[in-house]
C-alpha cells in the first residue's frame, strides 16, 4: 500500500505525430501537386512561381485548389492502432506536421484521436528546425515524444524525450538513436524497386512483341539492322506503355483506393511514393519519343498516337462496351504498324 503522502503517477508525456509518411503512407504536398496536374494541368504552371515565395506559400495555394478526401487516403494501420492505444491511455496527441493547416485539420478530424493540429499557414514551413522549435516553445525541452518517419524529422528529435520511428528503414531508426531515446518502431523495407517494377507493369510488354510478327512474316529475322531496328522500337513503345500506366494509376488514385483489389496497387496504397510517378511519366516519355524518332519522325508520331490511345482507354471510355473493343483492336493495330514502319516494310 502507499504511503499516505505519495504522489500520484504523472500524465503520460504528449506524443507530436508527423502526418506525411508518418500517419499516412503518402506525402500531401505530392498528393495535391499529382491532382492538380491531371484536373488543372494549365494552373500547375504556376506551381513553380509559388514555390519561389516559398513551401508553406505553395502548400497553401495547392489546397486552396486542390481537394483530398481524407476517407480515401491510405493510413499506416498499425502504427494507427498504436496511436488508439495510446489515446485510450489518456495520452494527448498533437498532429504535427508541415502539410498545411487546411491539408492536415480534414485528416485530424476524421481520425478523431488529436487534442490538436500543429502545421505550417502559408508563411512558415513547420519542418526540421522551425517544428523543433514550435513544439519546444509548446511543451518545453523534453517535454514530448516525437513520432517522424525522415531524414527531416532528425532535426525534431533531440528536443523531444523520445522518438517513435515509422515507415522508415532501420538505418533511420539508428541514427535516431543517436540523438534520443527511441521508444517505439514501425519500419519498412530500405527499397522500394519492387513497387516500382510492379507500377511500371511489365506483363504489359509482352503485347508490344507484336512489333516483331511484320519482320518474322517478311522473314527478314536475318536482317540485323531490320531486327535493331524493332528491337529498339519494342522498347520505345515499352516505356511509352508504363508512362501511361503510371498516369492512369495517378488519375484514378481516389477511386482505386475505394476498390478491394486496386488499394493495394504500388501507388494507391503507398508502397510507391508518388514522386516517383510524377518525375517518371515525363522522364519515361521522353526517352521513349527520343528513341521513337531516332528511328523516324513517322514512328514518333505513332509511339505518341499509341500513347494517346493508352489514357484515353482507360478514362471514360474504357466504361463503354462497344468503344472499349474498338480501343483494343485499334492498339494491336497500331502495334502492327509500328512494327512496319520499324522494319522499314512497305
Amino acid at each position: 500500500m502507499p504511503p499516505p503522502n505519495a504522489t500520484p503517477s504523472s500524465t503520460p508525456v504528449p506524443l507530436a505525430v508527423d502526418l506525411d509518411g508518418t500517419l499516412i503512407r503518402t506525402d500531401m504536398l505530392w498528393e495535391s501537386l499529382g491532382r492538380l496536374l491531371c484536373r488543372h494541368p494549365f494552373v500547375a504552371l504556376r506551381v513553380p512561381f509559388w514555390l519561389r515565395r516559398g513551401r508553406a506559400y505553395c502548400k497553401q495555394q495547392l489546397v486552396a485548389r486542390v481537394t483530398v478526401d481524407p476517407a480515401t487516403l491510405p493510413y499506416h494501420k498499425a502504427f494507427l492502432d498504436w496511436l488508439k492505444e495510446q489515446k485510450a491511455g489518456g495520452r494527448i496527441l498533437i498532429l504535427a506536421t508541415a502539410s498545411d493547416i487546411n491539408m492536415a485539420t480534414p485528416i485530424a478530424n476524421h481520425i478523431g484521436l488529436f487534442d490538436d493540429v500543429m502545421a505550417s499557414d502559408g508563411k512558415t514551413n513547420l519542418r526540421n528546425a522551425a517544428k523543433h522549435r514550435a513544439l519546444t516553445e509548446r511543451f518545453g525541452e523534453h517535454g514530448y515524444d516525437y513520432a517522424g518517419n525522415s531524414t527531416d524529422d532528425l532535426g525534431v528529435w533531440p528536443g523531444a524525450r523520445a522518438a517513435v520511428v515509422v515507415n522508415a528503414p532501420e538505418s533511420l531508426a539508428r541514427r535516431a538513436a543517436k540523438t534520443t531515446k527511441v521508444a517505439q518502431t514501425f519500419l519498412r523495407p530500405t527499397s522500394h524497386l519492387k513497387s516500382l517494377a510492379s507500377a511500371l507493369r511489365p506483363l504489359q510488354w509482352i503485347k508490344n512483341l507484336i512489333l516483331f510478327i511484320p519482320v518474322l512474316t517478311a522473314h527478314q529475322l536475318g536482317d540485323q539492322p531490320a531486327l535493331l531496328r524493332v528491337t529498339l522500337a519494342f522498347v520505345a513503345f515499352c516505356l511509352a506503355d508504363s508512362a501511361a500506366g503510371l498516369l492512369n494509376a495517378l488519375r484514378h488514385l481516389d477511386a482505386d483506393r475505394q476498390l478491394p483489389t486496386q488499394r493495394h496497387s504500388p501507388l494507391a496504397s503507398g508502397d510507391l511514393p508518388l514522386q516517383f510517378a510524377l518525375l517518371g511519366i515525363p522522364l519515361l516519355l521522353l526517352v521513349a519519343l527520343g528513341l521513337a524518332l531516332g528511328l523516324s519522325c513517322q514512328f514518333a508520331i505513332v509511339t505518341g498516337l499509341f500513347f494517346a490511345t493508352a489514357i484515353s482507354y482507360s478514362g471514360r471510355l474504357e466504361h463503354i462496351t462497344l468503344l472499349e473493343g474498338l480501343f483494343v483492336a485499334g492498339r494491336y493495330a497500331i502495334r502492327l504498324v509500328a512494327g512496319l514502319i520499324a522494319a522499314g516494310i512497305p
